[in-house]
């Protein structure tokens, strides 16, 4: 089997002589991103340009893709079944067929929905149908230029890391020219291998969409609709009728499926640019909500009329007012919401937190990706506690209630938007408002959306430099937060003490990595390089030195603790030197002759790092001070804030402190005196549209 992880010349040999002509006509950045790399499971499934080479979705990578698939499941499996399901992009109907065609050479029987359909509605075929696997052709809300090949488990989730690893390894096995079986199509189907999912099916998923609803009265709602020229029209509509919602004005120029996405180049819900026709339609309707789903209908955004503009609200702002409002229905039902699970990623809402404790509810924060929510169903499922589950949420636009399906579901998720905005118009209040009034209760937050595009090799090394500056960002940031205590106080304390003290503590700084040289490095081999000679000549002088300043440092902290502690802090010396000197001792051999004393004065900083926490004179002083501001930030009571000086409530007043007040975990009471000012100003387009938001807070400061 020969290899063909970015072989350009066994496509160039192996391909039609109009591929090949199609593959030579490349210029070379074309060609290089063609084929500097096989294509790999990522965060969702194989995804790339469609076109020709390694490095594209094409009907060879579909192929490799899928025999590497079948050789997995017929290996670990008796009899596997798969379900197979497309949206509306170019190519997703030959890429299905090609799926099918390989599955049944492969003796797999494979069953495919006949019209597009969401991708929800796969992972349902998949648990409803018993199926092994299940196969989606699509790039969700990539553009038009993009295709994708996302596989799915048993259990109705995205596969997840180990078993991705584990057909990954199968796929890169295969040789898309010489090693992938296929039948004709039709034959697949003729001989039973590759059948029709039954419509009933579909219609299932729809109901159970429909019957995660909590009953809110929807019938005097007019929403605005947009499928962004995907596949949502049909099951969307089908779901809101079914719980009252009949005043839908649907954007016609987008309703039509169309895998160019004419009216929309990037149809991402998320982006404002994609919603334009949409927003037009809301502001001339004046209706009460704008939603759009994005082309396989697994991520919804919405927008509100307030204040004669539509703003847009983000994933996890939509996410929270779901989560609130499901939680609170549940309670007013009689709930024991002890037992209720809900379910979001490591990078959404921190805000969710403070919900769960508000509610009383469980809250578990998974990795990126929403598989890993469905994974968690699955695990309320084998305790038995599947009905426990209440809600999942991404930042990236992707909701779940109910068990029904094991991934995001932009169905379920505009029957609960309808709700949702039904809920609140029922208090006199539109959706942006009662994010405000979220924001007021639980603290206030900001968030941004910051995309950026990395294609072609440069791109993969771009972003493989980000992350490892972002890395090196995280550790250094972390270091310093954890070890400035330190260092601030040692300094304070140095400048109380004088000059002296600072030179005596800088010698003994400056002496440590002179003496690590010499006692880990040099040894007698190295007799006649200069620095063993000079430092051979005062080794027990050097003994002395440090016991000296052993001595010093003991002196140095001698008011840092109540008196009794100073047998502790001679006990806890004594015992360093000694079992450190042991070590030394039994490692002679390849430490030379193993300086006692200032093995451990190697260790002594850990025993006197923390009894240095303690601030000196100034640094109390200064600690007083930071009490004061702390008092003057978390005193939100009116009477209280007449006592000392008020703050303006401004806008600018709320940046200037709010860095003092995260430090301090004082921002909900920070911002709480600024909610009425704070829920007044806002930032338009993108995603960056409230200033009452402060998303990801400095996480772990």
């Amino acid at each position: 089997m020969k290899s063909t992880i970015c072989n350009f010349d066994d496509w160039a040999s192996s391909v039609s002589a109009g591929e090949r002509d199609a593959i030579e006509a490349m210029s070379a950045s074309e060609r290089k991103d063609a084929f500097y790399r096989d294509l790999a499971f990522g965060t969702g499934g194989l995804r790339g340009k469609l076109g020709l080479g390694s490095n594209r979705i094409n009907s060879y990578t579909v192929g490799k893709a899928t025999q590497g698939l079948a050789d997995w499941l017929n290996a670990n499996l008796e009899g596997p079944t798969v379900a197979l399901c497309r949206d509306t992009r170019h190519g997703s109907e030959e890429f299905v067929r090609r799926a099918a065609s390989v599955l049944a050479a492969n003796g797999i029987k494979t069953y495919m929905y006949e019209r597009v359909e969401p991708t929800p509605a796969l992972s349902f075929a998949v648990r409803e149908l018993g199926c092994s696997a299940g196969v989606n052709i699509t790039a969700s809300h990539n553009p038009a230029a993009y295709n994708g090949y996302k596989v799915y488990g048993a259990d109705g989730c995205q596969i997840t890391v180990a078993t991705a690893e584990a057909i990954q390894a199968a796929i890169d096995a295969v040789d898309p020219f010489e090693d992938v079986r296929a039948m004709p199509y039709d034959e697949a189907v003729a001989s039973g291998l590759a059948l029709t999912i039954d419509e009933a099916v579909i219609e299932k998923f729809v109901d159970l969409a429909a019957a995660q609803a909590t009953g809110v009265d929807c019938s005097g709602l007019c929403v605005v609709y947009t499928p962004l020229h995907g596949v949502g029209l049909e099951c969307v509509s089908g779901a809101l009728a079914k719980i009252g919602v009949t005043d839908i004005r649907v954007v016609e120029e987008q309703a039509v499926q169309d895998g160019a996405f004419p009216t929309c180049p990037y149809p991402n819900p998320e982006v404002r640019e994609a919603l334009e026709l949409g927003l037009e339609l809301c502001e001339e309707t004046k209706a009460d909500l704008l939603f759009a789903t994005d082309p396989d209908c697994d991520r919804l955004g919405i927008a509100v009329p307030h204040g004669g503009e539509c703003v847009l609200l983000s994933g996890n702002e939509v996410g929270l007012l779901l989560l609130d409002m499901l939680a609170e229905r549940a309670a007013g039902s009689g709930e024991d919401l002890s037992r209720r699970v809900a379910v979001t990623t490591v990078v959404s809402a921190p805000m969710a937190d403070d919900l769960a404790r508000a509610y009383g509810l469980e809250l578990r924060r998974t990795l990126t990706g929403f598989k890993f929510v469905g994974e968690q169903i699955g695990l309320l499922e084998s305790q038995g506690r599947e009905a426990d589950f209440l809600f999942g949420f991404e930042e990236s636009y992707g909701y779940l209630a109910g068990t029904y399906a094991r991934d995001k579901d932009a169905v379920v998720s505009s029957v609960l938007v309808c709700e949702l905005a039904a809920h609140w118009k029922a208090r006199g209040l539109d959706l942006y408002e009662a994010m405000q009034r979220l924001y007021a209760e639980h603290g206030f937050w900001a968030s941004a959306l910051l995309s950026k595009t990395y294609e072609g090799p440069e791109g993969a090394a771009d972003m493989a430099a980000v992350l490892a500056v972002t890395c090196l960002t995280l550790g250094f940031t972390y270091v310093v937060h954890r070890w400035s205590q330190y260092g601030i106080s040692i300094w304070v304390r140095w400048q109380e003490m004088g000059v002296i003290n600072m030179i005596l503590l800088g010698i003994y700084v400056l002496l440590w990595p002179v003496m690590l040289v010499y006692d880990a490095i040099l040894d007698a081999s190295m007799a006649d390089f200069f620095l063993y000679q000079f430092m051979h000549s005062w080794q027990a002088a050097r003994s002395l030195l440090w016991l000296g300043l052993t001595a010093y440092l003991f002196w140095l902290t001698r008011d840092i603790k109540a008196v009794f502690l100073i047998p502790l802090k001679i006990l806890g010396f004594l015992l360093i030197f000694f079992v450190v000197g042991g070590m030394v001792f039994v490692a002679n051999s390849f430490m030379g002759s193993g300086n006692l004393a200032f093995m451990g004065m190697l260790l002594l900083p850990m025993f006197f790092m923390p009894l240095m926490k303690r601030p000196a004179q100034k640094a109390e002083k200064l600690m007083a001070e930071i009490e004061g501001l702390a008092l003057y930030l978390g005193t939100a009571e009116a009477s209280r804030l007449n006592t000392f000086n008020p703050p303006e409530r401004t806008p600018e007043e709320f940046h200037r402190f709010l860095p003092y007040a995260v430090a301090l975990g004082l921002e909900k009471a920070w911002g709480a005196q600024f909610a009425n000012s704070l829920a007044d100003l806002q930032f338009r387009g993108g995603s960056l549209h409230m200033m009452a938001q402060y998303e990801h807070r400095m996480q772990g400061l």
